[in-house]
């Protein structure tokens, strides 16, 4: 088979389609988004040249050329086990009990060995103000929580072995990119700091040059003024030209200076990887609940539980006295008394009967 052919067999099966491969021919049944994608019929019989009810795959062709872009415009992804060292339980409880819950106590129930799944996004960021750079970063989060798992990717550097991954819904994988992403996005705000802090540096330096300029002017129009060599109309007018030229000078100084951080999704990577699970029992007041959390056991270290507001990672979790929600540092800055829970107040809006003032009052602590 051509080498065109072959890659249309491969990109075909790949994205889904069902694919029997002959004797310089390749047939297949498509799915209705690669029918539009490349332009053919459901039911399509691919060939090295043109034929009577075939469509001709060749260099040069109109449909390779299609495969090719298909193909280079996916996000490619691929998915393995991480080949780790599972962790002894006395580590896994050492690293539970220093979990610090702010305004209540836990009991530590019994360790579950299990697979837990993580997802590892590589992102290409640039950001552009009056120069541009460019860069690449990595972050690996927990599904389904979307939690950042802070140096899993070095902790499972060639430790890895491709297996399909068939227990990962689509919904779960899209969340936990865009977590991922996020978490990237954060990674690159912080790899140009440098950046950021030289382009203000600038920016404050052409502003004080442009003011001082402008102020020049305006003292050359007072000299003028009192020497009386301008009429008064004259004056006004060129005061207004200047003070108009000042201010389009400023905007387009401003958008100048505009800092535009653009991140893209270049490649996916689905590990599974041991973790210990144990169940965590939390008493707020008369309030309990049950969560579960995770010790990895490639990086050696607890995944933090999920903020039930934000989403955010809660090192250091405060608990509402209704629901007992985990809230961060971020949603509960302080956890002292009666905490105006946010993952509470959707449904107390929501219930018929409550008082006005008592809403604006959680409206307002939000």
């Amino acid at each position: 088979m051509s080498e065109p052919l072959g890659f249309a067999a491969r990109l075909l099966k790949r994205r889904g389609a069902l694919v029997e491969e002959g004797p310089g021919r390749v047939e297949a049944i498509l799915s209705p988004d690669l029918v539009v994608e490349l332009g053919v019929p459901e039911h399509v019989v691919l060939a090295r040249a043109p034929e009577p009810g075939t469509q001709a795959v060749a260099y040069g062709s109109v449909l390779l050329e299609r495969m090719v872009a298909s193909a280079t415009g996916a996000v490619p992804c691929a998915s393995a086990r991480a080949r780790v060292v599972v962790a002894r339980e006395g580590q896994a409880r050492a690293a539970v009990e220093a979990l610090v819950f702010r305004n209540g106590v836990f009991d530590v129930g019994g360790f579950r060995l299990d697979t837990g799944r993580r997802l590892v996004a590589h992102a290409a960021f640039a950001i552009q103000g009056d120069e541009r750079r460019e860069g690449l970063c990595t972050a690996a989060v927990s599904l389904p929580g979307g939690i950042e798992v802070m140096g899993f990717e070095q902790a499972v550097a060639g430790e890895l072995k491709e297996e399909e991954d068939s227990t990962t819904p689509r919904s779960e994988a899209i969340a936990g990119a865009r977590a991922a992403l996020s978490a990237c996005a954060a990674q690159a705000a912080e790899a140009t700091t440098a950046f950021r802090e030289g382009m203000q540096r600038r920016l404050v330096r052409d502003r004080e040059r442009l003011e001082a300029y402008f102020g020049q002017l305006a003292a050359e129009l007072g000299r003028r003024e009192r020497r009386a060599r301008l009429g008064v109309r004259d004056l006004e007018e060129k005061r207004r030209v200047l003070d108009r030229e000042r201010s389009t000078k400023l905007e387009a100084l401003s958008a100048r200076y505009v800092m535009r951080l653009e991140l893209r999704l270049v490649a996916a990577l689905m590990v599974g990887a041991p973790v210990l699970r144990v169940p965590l029992e939390l008493r707020r007041r008369k309030a309990t609940r049950t969560i579960e959390v995770e010790y990895d056991c490639a990086t050696r270290r607890l995944v933090p539980p999920a903020c039930d507001a934000c989403g955010a990672p809660a090192s250091r979790p405060a608990a509402c006295d209704e629901a007992v929600h985990l809230l961060c540092e971020t949603c509960a800055p302080r956890s002292e008394g009666r905490i105006a829970c946010p993952a509470c107040r959707p449904k107390r809006d929501a219930t018929p009967g409550l008082g006005q003032d008592r809403s604006a009052r959680m409206g307002q602590v939000a």
